[in-house]
């Protein structure tokens, strides 16, 4: 999906919370049942797709077993189909190899989706979570938790089978995929995306008023140097701590999560300053006012912290996502405690801070034709601790020292 197409999905989803904070308005609750059957055809579509992929993922290693054997009508008769094909990609045999589980994965959600979709399953949330199990906004919101932890685990068992390719000796392939879904512009339609999902989210100018959504999404809280400084050197120490742990009981699971990262967000350190403040920015703007300041009074601390580490499963299933889980804990408290924008600062600072790390050691050029910082010489191979986290969902890169032959690339271009 391309930068534009990505930020229309954003703001449609958020348009739909807005119908459903005027459907809850309405003394009719005819316009809440009809919001019900809308999340009910909704989630019957996802259940479709799960059984077509359930089937197709059983059928293709079958289909290529058949042709593989010398079954010359069946070849005729599937000329050009993907899962006939003798040309298809490592990749997309990844991708294809995981749809059986991914299909189950997704009938269970369908069928828990429809749990929530009665009203007793939302009272027993209601004693645990600040909802109002009558409200369809609220509805809305658990689906939405439950579809992000869905997509959460599709891209962790996809992540899996990538790291498959790498031992296979498939890097060139899987670089070349990687490296043209990331982009400075996509990034940015992703995180202003969800600025746009939270204020409408919340109600605005369907229920609130400008201020009102300001107020609501935590912005409106001042700013707090003492919980920004200590957030930033909380996250650092334990990004820090986590990598050395990593590194010194599963090197192996460490060096291949940090090899895709390089692959996928490479291009956006390559891109010097501009790349840093972009991944500082955009994340500590969209994932701060989208989870800290819509999400967590909706569905606490806990809740919201672990979607924040869910929505990383592109570190793989690894150590990196119980850093991540302490570090949504820590940006919570300081969502309680001093505002939303003193957690959107800290977190762009926190990210930042990584990726010019990375773009100091790496001896990437500031801007295009730049400069580079200079180091010493000594320094240079081990001169950027690998950060623990993906900038597109909030945090940067796990990149270790480029090359030579690829720094000389980055300062050309």
């Amino acid at each position: 999906m391309n930068s534009i197409g990505l930020f229309l999905l954003l703001g449609l989803i958020g348009l739909a919370f807005s119908l459903a904070h005027v459907a809850d308005r309405q003394e009719d609750g005819i316009w809440r049942i009809a919001g019900s059957f809308i999340l009910a055809a909704f989630w019957a579509a996802v259940a479709a797709l799960g059984s077509l992929m359930l089937v197709a993922g059983q059928a293709g290693p079958a289909i290529r077993d058949a042709i593989d054997a010398g079954d010359p009508a069946l070849k005729d008769a599937l000329a050009g189909s993907p899962v006939a094909s003798e040309d298809v990609g490592r990749i997309a045999e990844v991708v294809h190899d995981a749809m059986p589980t991914m299909g189950l994965w997704i009938l269970a959600a369908a069928a828990l989706a429809v749990l929530l979709l009665l009203p007793w399953p939302r009272r027993l949330l209601a004693r645990l979570l600040p909802i109002d199990p009558m409200r369809l906004v609220h509805t809305m919101a658990l689906h939405a938790a439950l579809f992000l932890v869905l997509y959460s685990v599709m891209t962790a068992l996809v992540i899996n089978g990538f790291l498959g390719v790498l031992e296979s000796g498939g890097k060139e392939e899987l670089a070349k995929t990687l490296a043209e879904a990331s982009t400075l512009g996509s990034l940015w339609a992703q995180q202003l995306g969800f600025v746009v999902l939270a204020f409408l989210g919340v109600g605005l100018f369907a229920t609130r008023g400008l201020r009102e959504a300001a107020d609501r999404l935590g912005l409106l809280g001042g700013f707090s140097w003492r919980w920004f400084i200590g957030t930033v050197a909380v996250g650092i120490v334990m990004a820090l701590l986590v990598q050395a742990g990593w590194g010194a009981f599963l090197p192996e699971s460490k060096a291949g999560i940090e090899e895709l990262s390089e692959m996928l967000f490479g291009p956006l350190v390559g891109a010097g300053l501009l790349g840093a403040l972009t991944i500082g920015l955009s994340a500590g703007l969209g994932e701060e006012m989208l989870f800290r300041g819509a999400a967590q009074p909706r569905l606490g601390l806990l809740l919201t912290s672990l979607l924040f580490a869910v929505i990383h499963t592109h570190n793989g299933v690894t150590p990196a996502l119980a850093q991540i889980l302490a570090l949504g804990l820590v940006l919570g408290l300081v969502r309680q405690r001093a505002g939303t924008v003193t957690a959107i600062a800290a977190h762009a600072t926190y990210n930042f801070i990584f990726v010019m790390a990375a773009v100091i050691g790496n001896q990437v050029p500031l801007w295009p034709g730049g400069p580079v910082v200079p180091i010493p010489e000594e320094w240079k191979p081990t001169a950027t601790p690998p950060a623990l986290v993906s900038p597109a969902l909030g945090q940067p890169p796990a990149l270790a020292p480029m090359p030579r032959a690829e720094r000389g690339a980055a300062a050309r271009r």
